[in-house]
């Protein structure tokens, strides 16, 4: 009898065409239902429960913890969840990973691979070529041909694994569970994947390559090397970033380790009780869905405290934000009233910065001439937008805390106005802060958008947005006493009034002529409106760090 040759490439390719499945999966799914799941998750995290729901639903709908995991620091970041309900979301990922165990157990060892994978490559692919618009049933085809990917990866590990048996023998390490929850953790963290990792387990133990314990403690160990990676990436992140990773690595050590001291207990419950002796493949899924639900019950009755303990262990950092207010003391009014003008000047700038890279622009592609090496914001620039926003309402606090301090002193009415005008301005800059970042998954949206109408709009977006920032640049040296100053600031407010109103009135033709989709009709007006209040809040910013009041500009104009 000719014994078969095993071919490592059919191994390694399995292993790739599943690695890359998982990704056009997370994408496919996100093309057809993105909006919804990040609302969803805004919505559905109030409580221990929920939060826990709403992290297992979303990554078994997307298949990627660490999408999701990015989806709650920006919802988190921004304010919108609270810590806790973050944590509840990324205890909820955890269970929600298990789904693909039952995905290769139900699918990959129980039918044909290729009864089953190649219609939804075949019909799927050729959806993905021949349908040129991309409409939703393009989005369908694309996730059935994502999916049937998968199942042939797991075809092709399948194979390989089944030649593989016949010509190795590990019984010298068979029995070495930690080797194998060890191979696990550096399998989860090298892949990146610890579906990947928990696939290379099912197909050993499939192909009778190792047993059962040695596939539980593999299983095991990928939980631990994906928290490693995602530890190591928080590192030189932001306070929130090193809480949520903190969290997700305490959860899955004590899970591990519950894992570990109850294995006994899972394998008499899995394999005897439950009568999965005869099919290990099932028990597998099974042995992992249990040990990770465990650990979700345990951390949910505890869920508060225990965020209680994240907040502990990594204290929120206080660094000084300020620039110019945290070198003097505001015992003395007159330096502390020119500190705080030069500090909410700066403030100015970075909420404009932040503006425009939410609108895909540049400073160095000549918006805000001399910015950097004016204000020397080199840390500021490498933040991601999260950590912007956090920076931008802690510099925010800070100004508030030093204006009151010099209010607390006697000082004169004429410093006490200046004072209370800049705070105005920085309050109005912040609140045109919000909308860009509350409008950044919109803008992002209209950016990719397929649509030309969409993408024209972004486009137009992109240009007011551009000419403003160059205007104020130059405003921002201008002399106040000469009236034509005062008028450019007039006619940069009117110039924008004019520019959403034109628009305004292009986008309600084209809903009358039917170029717009129905669907999207309300959602682009909003967007739109929103946008306007960018401007109508920046630009009551700058009237009010100028000391400007509408008598002065109406005698301006």
């Amino acid at each position: 009898m000719i014994q078969e040759e095993f071919n490592i490439w059919l191994l390694v390719a399995g292993l790739g065409v599943f690695l890359y499945s998982m990704h056009l999966l997370e994408i496919s799914v996100k093309e057809l239902g993105g909006d919804l799941l990040r609302n969803f998750i805004k919505k559905y995290t109030e409580g221990v429960l929920k939060s826990i729901f709403t992290g297992a639903t979303v990554t078994a709908l997307i298949q990627s913890s660490s999408a999701v995991s990015l989806m709650v620091l920006a919802f988190a970041g921004a304010g919108m969840i609270t810590l806790s309900g973050a944590i509840g979301v990324i205890i909820g990922s955890n269970l929600g990973t298990t789904i693909t165990s039952w995905v290769i157990a139900g699918l990959g060892f129980k039918f044909s691979i290729e009864a089953v994978s190649l219609p939804f490559i075949g019909l799927g692919g050729m959806g993905i070529a021949f349908i040129r618009r991309k409409t939703t049933l393009k989005k369908v085809c694309a996730l059935a041909f994502a999916f049937g990917l998968l199942l042939l990866g797991l075809g092709f590990m399948k194979e390989a694994t089944d030649v593989l048996a016949g010509q190795i023998d590990i019984s010298a390490i068979a029995d070495s569970r930690l080797l194998f929850l060890f191979g696990g953790v550096m399998l989860a963290a090298l892949m990146q994947s610890s579906s990947a990792a928990v696939l290379i387990a099912f197909s050993g133990l499939y192909s009778g390559i190792f047993g059962w314990d040695a596939a539980s403690h593999l299983v095991i160990g990928t939980a631990l090397g994906t928290t490693i990676t995602v530890f190591l990436g928080s590192i030189s992140g932001g306070t929130l970033q090193k809480r949520i990773a903190a969290s997700h690595f305490f959860f899955n050590v004590v899970t591990v380790l519950i894992a570990l001291i109850l294995a006994p207990l899972y394998n008499l419950l899995i394999l005897d009780v439950l009568g999965y002796r005869d099919d290990m493949i099932i028990g597998l899924a099974l042995f992992h869905t249990f040990f990770k639900l465990v650990g979700v019950i345990l951390f949910a009755a505890i869920l508060f405290p225990y965020t209680n303990f994240i907040k502990w262990i990594i204290s929120e950092s206080k660094p000084v934000q300020t620039r110019y207010i945290s070198k003097i003391t505001s015992e003395v009014p007159e330096a502390g009233v020119e500190a705080l003008k030069n500090e909410a000047a700066m403030f100015q700038n970075m909420c404009l910065y932040f503006i425009l890279k939410t609108f895909g622009l540049s400073v160095t592609q000549g918006v805000l001439p001399g910015f950097t090496y004016r204000h020397r914001l080199e840390e500021f620039k490498k933040m991601d937008a999260p950590n912007r926003y956090e920076y931008l309402k802690d510099l925010q606090a800070e100004i508030y805390s030093f204006a009151a301090s010099i209010r607390a002193q006697e000082i004169k009415e004429s410093n006490d106005k200046e004072i209370r005008d800049k705070l105005a301005a920085v309050r109005s800059y912040m609140m045109a802060v919000k909308k860009a970042k509350d409008l950044s998954p919109d803008i992002a949206k209209l950016r990719s958008s397929g649509i030309d109408v969409m993408r024209d709009l972004y486009l137009d977006m992109q240009r007011l947005v551009s000419f403003i920032a160059r205007d104020i640049g130059n405003i921002d040296e201008l002399d106040l006493e000469d009236k034509a100053a005062l008028s450019k600031i007039l006619a940069m407010d009117q110039y924008a009034d004019k520019q959403v109103n034109e628009t305004m009135d292009r986008l309600n033709k084209m809903i009358s002529a039917g170029s717009i989709p129905y669907r999207e009709q309300s959602s682009l007006i909003a967007v739109y409106n929103e946008f306007h209040q960018i401007f109508i809040f920046f630009l009551e910013g700058l009237k009010h760090i100028k000391e400007l009041d509408e008598e002065q500009i109406a005698m301006a104009g």
